[in-house]
């Protein structure tokens, strides 16, 4: 495992008046990270040199000139790319709004908005997460970034007040929401960089904050409960975990099980015992008992049959079915298996959400030209769903007012037509595009006479369509970053193969198109392949015609989880039993 995040402190001098710059830096692969480098650029130059550091973010956690001053001077240097909440971007080239006009100093250096944050994004450091809060309040798109352990807040809290609000932009009442349901979820040790002044910590803040205690003399008021969450994502090769505090991620893990310890398993009911001694194992290591969680989100569920889309509640048919050979094709099968151990020995509810074998196609869409064989929507739906959720929040709407395209691209590569809140059709994984590993789709003849060559079983074309088709099967390599680099290098081979991936994401976009005559709000490319900007621009330039693209980059498979259960504990949408007929 990689070492923790380190930092460095800074007392900046942002002409006229000072301010905390911090750099955060992944000692293992020496990347680091700059939040509101407000002035003296040098100084953090000269430690990036002394710690043998790349810059790769800087990271401003609002729009103010003592916390942006120095920005442009450090991204021409070191090529790092700016990131901050579209929310503050007019702050960039507006002294009024920025408060350079309100100290009467010269404007601020402009520079580009590279990286648009939001609320439960995160910058990788290495391996290393560094997690973005939204914290609107001292301005409308305040961020705080967040780490194990500490947070760094802006101006949101100063020790003992709030930052001051007599600037433009400025919502008291909203930052005292952003304090409660964001920074007072945080474990009370968590230690708050404030950008001014001296540090603080959450419980000291709980207890001592003169203006939110001051507002609680003589009324107590409604805090919103805190439920400790654990997600549980089993994977191919990995485990995983995630602890949540309602929806403020507190730590990720990925535990990693070696092809030598999988091969020892026959198939994957077997690997339970191993599965649950990891996660059990994590959870020491991370000082937390089974019994201080308060729910279980686990990703899995039984195949061999639909699901409605929304939670399920996990009970001891699921369980059973699970563990059922036929059903047991994926080691997500072995999430709801560990949890309801759980609901047993502790009492703890746990529930799946928007699996995958989420059914809400239009019969139209199910027919084929064999009566036995009918589609299915089958695609990356826990993934999907959120990140439309959150793309229909940000033009205004709910996720049941809006049609988007979601095309996740990863290992896998979906498409999927989400028709006011359901996906009504998908060219599922396999169905439509190849992607750097699995095959896609091929013509009838093609497969019936590669099926009955001899050359192959059942079990080998399948493991041959998932794991060395597409880019692996032309390349030699599955790993977009590498197929880039050669096409950098001249590499005509690999420049074709990449320009026929685009092309059949862009056919299976167009496809999806058509089920709604075209009425579409935007097109969302998603998945971790799409943090290529190559491939994405390839994607774009073919699609832009239907609708907007918008790019998500990664996936939110966690935060859905977690974010759906919340839904279902705070009253607010109720969970299915394995037994409902669907």
């Amino acid at each position: 495992m990689d070492s923790e995040i380190q930092y460095i402190s800074y007392k900046l001098f942002a002409d006229p008046v000072q301010v905390n710059g911090y750099l955060l830096y992944a000692p293992d692969s020496k990347e680091a990270l700059v939040i509101d480098p407000g002035g003296e650029p040098d100084r953090i130059m000269k430690d990036l040199q002394i710690h043998g550091l790349k810059l790769k973010y800087i990271l401003l956690t609002h729009g103010h000139f003592d916390h942006i001053g120095g920005a442009a001077e450090l991204r021409e240097a070191t090529g790092a790319r700016i990131c901050m909440s579209p929310l503050d971007a007019q702050f960039i080239t507006d002294s009024r709004w920025n408060a350079a006009d309100f100290v009467h100093r010269p404007p601020v250096p402009v520079f580009p908005l590279e990286i648009p944050l939001k609320d439960h994004d995160a910058l990788y450091l290495g391996t290393q997460a560094v997690r973005i809060l939204a914290t609107p309040g001292h301005t409308p798109g305040g961020i705080s970034a967040c780490i194990p352990g500490h947070l760094f807040c802006g101006d949101t809290i100063l020790k003992g007040e709030l930052g001051r609000s007599d600037l433009p932009g400025a919502d008291v009442p909203q930052s005292k929401v952003s304090i409660r349901k964001k920074i007072f979820t945080l474990p009370g040790d968590t230690v708050i960089h404030c950008g001014h002044g001296e540090e603080t910590s959450v419980a000291y803040e709980k207890k001592n904050n003169r203006i939110l205690c001051q507002e609680q003399k003589g009324r107590t008021f409604a805090m919103e409960k805190i439920y400790r969450i654990l997600c549980i994502n089993p994977g191919s090769t990995s485990t995983k975990l995630a602890v949540f505090h309602n929806q403020i991620k507190l730590d990720e893990s990925n535990l990693e099980h070696s092809a030598e310890v999988i091969h020892r398993y026959p198939d994957i009911v077997s690997q339970l015992p191993m599965r649950k001694e990891a996660i059990y194992s994590y959870l020491e290591q991370q000082g937390i008992k089974p019994e201080e969680i308060d729910v279980i989100a686990a990703r899995g569920c039984p195949a061999g049959r639909v699901y409605h889309a929304g939670a399920y509640r996990i009970d001891r048919d699921m369980a059973d079915a699970c563990l059922k050979p036929e059903n047991a094709v994926h080691a997500m099968c072995l999430a709801p298996v560990i949890a309801y151990e759980w609901v047993k020995d502790f009492g703890i509810p746990a529930y799946n959400y928007d699996v995958v074998m989420v059914d809400e196609m239009k019969e139209v869409a199910r027919i084929t030209g064999l009566p036995t064989i009918k589609r299915n929507a089958s695609c990356h739906v826990l993934n999907t769903k959120a990140v439309a959720r959150e793309v229909a929040e940000g033009m205004g709407r709910s996720y049941d007012q809006v049609n988007l395209i979601m095309c996740h691209l990863g290992g896998g590569c979906s498409v999927s037509m989400h028709e006011h809140g359901r996906i009504t059709d998908a060219v599922s994984n396999g169905e439509g595009t190849f992607s750097p590993s699995r095959a896609g789709t091929f013509a009838n003849n093609a497969l019936i006479k590669l099926c009955f060559s001899g050359i192959y079983t059942e079990k080998s074309l399948k493991d041959l369509f998932a794991n060395s088709c597409g880019l692996a099967a032309h390349l030699g390599t599955n790993d977009c970053r590498e197929a880039e680099r050669r096409i950098e290098e001249g590499d005509e081979k690999a420049r074709q193969v990449y320009e026929a991936l685009a092309y059949n994401i862009a056919k299976d976009i167009g496809t999806m198109a058509v089920t709604t005559g075209g009425n579409v709000d935007a097109v969302v490319l998603t998945g971790g392949i799409a943090h290529s900007r190559m491939l994405t621009g390839m994607v774009e330039e073919l699609v832009r015609f239907i609708a907007p693209v918008i790019i998500r980059p990664g996936a939110i498979e966690m935060e859905a989880l977690a974010a759906g259960v919340l839904r279902v504990l705070r009253g607010k949408e109720k969970a299915y039993t394995f037994a409902e007929p669907f």
